[in-house]
């Protein structure tokens, strides 16, 4: 059940714009043009300072926790539009969002300039961040935030899998790639899921059937996974042009091996198959 955003957090938001803290960088690489980064933000410093988001008007920014988001605010949410979390009915225009399902939300935006404070609440902690939108931003970014891990005497079942950056081996696989232009695609792995964000950023429609998805081990064995569709609601198997689409895939085989995820999609004209490495996944039981 999705907890209610309590009236503490409409306050701390209001202080965030008023008082402008110090923001915190994520770590990672350096901006590649038009290719995904990710990069990562430790749980303390999002507790105490806005951490930085990039949005690019040309593409998305994905932001990943480890745990369930339990409450979700957007300030200035009609500069920044939450792809997967929908307006909470009871909001009355204050901000608050339904908690999208996966742990992941992806921020698009029509504005070229532009931001907006976010508050998050996993685990009963507010974190803080800060979406600042330049043409100039990277086009796909990842951000990650890492829970902060069990002490050595908790049981290990306690201790979720981080999310796996496999960035360098996709990147060299994608380049050999033939896709539709202007496919942007993030996959992200953790808590035994994977969480796969696609925009069409051309202008033909793309065939992208979630049925025909799956999930292989290096050998070319299938493996068992469910798959749910995020958003958008309603889905027809099309993506239009300037479309997101936001799926979770839970693999419910294969223990401790390998995986590749492979889609085939077609833009009407010629016929694709997206290919990427995911690294081990842990199996949902």
């Amino acid at each position: 059940m999705k907890k209610i955003l309590p009236f503490f957090m409409l306050v701390s938001l209001a202080a965030l714009s008023s008082l402008a803290p110090a923001q915190v960088l994520p770590s990672g690489p350096a901006a590649r043009l038009g290719q995904p980064i990710v990069r990562t933000f430790a749980w303390a410093d999002v507790a105490s300072r806005q951490g930085l988001l990039n949005l690019s008007p040309s593409g998305f920014t994905s932001l990943q926790f480890e745990d369930e988001i339990e409450a979700l605010f957007i300030r200035n949410s009609a500069a920044v539009e939450c792809q997967n979390c929908p307006v909470d009915p009871s909001d009355q225009g204050r901000g608050r969002r339904l908690p999208p399902e996966g742990g992941n939300i992806i921020f698009v935006t029509s504005r070229q300039v532009g931001d907006s404070d976010i508050i998050v609440q996993v685990k009963g902690q507010q974190l803080f961040f800060k979406v600042s939108i330049q043409k100039a931003n990277p086009s796909q970014v990842s951000y990650v935030v890492r829970s902060p891990r069990p002490s050595s005497a908790a049981s290990p079942a306690a201790s979720r899998p981080a999310p796996t950056d496999n960035t360098a081996l996709n990147q060299a696989l994608s380049d050999r790639q033939n896709l539709p232009a202007g496919l942007q695609q993030m996959v992200a792995v953790g808590n035994g899921r994977v969480v796969v964000t696609l925009r069409n950023g051309g202008s033909t429609p793309l065939a992208l059937d979630p049925a025909r998805l799956a999930l292989k081990t290096l050998t070319g064995q299938s493996v068992e996974a469910g798959v749910q569709v995020v958003s958008p609601q309603n889905y027809d198997g099309t993506l239009g042009a300037g479309e997101v689409l936001n799926l979770v895939l839970i693999p419910t085989g294969s223990p401790g091996r390998a995986l590749a995820l492979e889609w085939p999609l077609s833009d009407g004209q010629a016929s694709f198959v997206l290919k990427r490495f995911l690294g081990v996944v842990a199996v949902s039981r």
